[in-house]
């Protein structure tokens, strides 16, 4: 059997995941793809492949799975960039970081009581990205099942963990919080989603937005009211 190109494995991924990345499946489906794409996170690639077939590669849906080991297995390990960008996007007082890059944005003994407070009190929540205040030191922990799939993420449910050792939950509002420049969150290596194409989405439309539109587009219905004008 001959080997199966990039485009082919791209085409292949893109026919089962048919527009569905927020299934398990289908979002295991997006992360190989934005693999290829990018050429970064061959070995966690091949593993997620292995792991879906289970070792069957012979019929159906394992078939495809080996097309797609076959094009990623030959794919060349790309050298982990160096980066002295720091992650996290600065807003006033505040910082938006991705849980992976925590630790280098946020002072330990905070982060560690916050957490600890997450721990006891809310258990079973499960988080994506921790915005610190710094005049305040509240932690919020934040949930976006959309980070790795949309330029704009939606703000998920939160709990927020204030200095004082109050705390609630946060639910996502009637007309939902989006982020913008979501590759600020990260750093150049992250594997999530493809970091560069992330920098050129926000070089397409920052110039485009007026002074007075900035202050509204944090909210996904007036986003979505203005960006056909750079579709």
């Amino acid at each position: 059997m001959a080997e199966t190109t990039k485009q082919e494995a791209i085409d292949i991924l893109n026919g089962l995941i048919d527009g569905d990345t927020r299934c398990t499946l289908g979002k295991m489906l997006n992360k190989i793809l934005i693999c290829i794409e990018s050429g970064k996170g061959k070995e966690k690639a091949i593993n997620d492949i292995k792991s879906m077939a289970d070792g069957d590669f012979e019929d159906g849906f394992g078939m495809l799975l080996g097309q797609i080991l076959s094009y990623v297995g030959s794919m060349k390990s790309s050298k982990e960039k160096i980066t002295t960008r720091k992650a996290g996007k600065r807003v006033g007082s505040c910082v938006y970081v991705h849980k992976l890059y925590e630790d280098q944005a946020i002072p330990a003994k905070i982060l560690k009581a916050a957490k600890r407070h997450l721990r006891y009190k809310n258990r079973g929540y499960s988080y994506d990205c921790v915005k610190w205040d710094k005049e305040t030191n509240n932690i919020t922990f934040q949930w976006s099942s959309t980070f790795d799939y949309w330029d704009e993420p939606i703000v998920d449910i939160c709990y927020l963990v204030k200095a004082d050792g109050t705390s609630r939950i946060l639910p996502e509002k009637k007309d939902p919080q989006i982020w913008h420049h979501k590759w600020m969150w990260v750093k150049d290596d992250y594997s999530g989603f493809d970091v560069e194409k992330s920098k050129l989405h926000s070089e397409l439309w920052k110039d485009k937005v007026t002074k007075e539109e900035r202050r509204k587009i944090g909210y996904k219905s007036f986003w979505d009211s203005i960006c056909h004008r750079w579709a």
